[in-house]
């Protein structure tokens, strides 16, 4: 009789339902994390993204203003460095760009405090582009404006989510917010000083090479929302 009992015993455990089999914390990781932390990484993201962006505008017209001045060498590798990024933002991929942006900012300053834009006479494609260039730096400057004090007050907030989650099934989650704390969005504070002085750069230089050339006209974007100028890799 105890055999016949510990036999159906065993019977109806393996016809349980499934979800009764699975460890808490399996099914915890499972359901991924709450709405307040999936909100908090979503915010993370959408930072990243701005940097991102306002990045790669600066990459972009730093190039134009540097190909004003370049050898004709440099003008054909500008351009086909303009080309892979218009088709990289097309694809919708991750339009991320290393910028060493103290350099670029070093370069057109020094250009520009040797009145170097101010020699050179621009086609009205050229002049298009430098206008666009101008336009798109400041954009860049009101995003990364924008990045910058998000990033700040991201940081503890992600410290202090992460430091809370202390369930083995969060751990995913935790250790992304932590390495939002300590590496990425400190990285974003870090870059937008030398980013801003970049924008401010490639604004001097557009307005003295609109000194030469009528064609140029420099106007500054308003909003972070304002949509960038096309700026054509064929016109360098």
């Amino acid at each position: 009789m105890n055999r016949s009992l510990a036999t159906l015993a065993a019977l109806a455990t393996l016809a349980a339902p499934a979800t009764a089999q699975i460890p808490g914390a399996v099914r915890r990781a499972a359901s991924g994390p709450t709405p307040e932390v999936r909100a908090l990484l979503g915010r993370i993201d959408s930072t990243r993204i701005r940097f991102d962006r306002a990045t790669a505008l600066l990459s972009t017209s730093s190039l134009v203003m540097e190909g004003v001045v370049a050898t004709a060498e440099r003008k054909a590798e500008i351009s086909r460095e303009l080309e892979s990024a218009n088709q990289l933002e097309e694809r919708g991929g991750e339009n991320r760009v290393t910028l060493n942006a103290e350099d670029r900012a070093t370069q057109l300053e020094t250009a520009t405090r040797e009145r170097r834009y101010e020699q050179q006479r621009l086609s009205s494609e050229q002049s298009a582009n430098v206008s666009a260039a101008a336009f798109n730096g400041a954009l860049a400057a009101l995003i990364d404006a924008q990045a910058l004090n998000d990033a700040r007050q991201l940081i503890g907030e992600a410290s202090t989510a992460a430091s809370r989650m202390t369930d083995p099934a969060n751990a995913v989650y935790a250790n992304r917010l932590r390495e939002a704390a300590t590496t990425s969005l400190p990285a974003i504070v870090n870059a937008v000083p030398a980013q801003v002085r970049l924008g401010s750069a490639i604004v001097a230089a557009a307005r003295q090479a609109g000194g030469a050339n009528s064609a140029v006209r420099v106007t500054e974007a308003t909003a972070a929302t304002d949509q960038p100028r096309r700026i054509d890799p064929n016109a360098i």
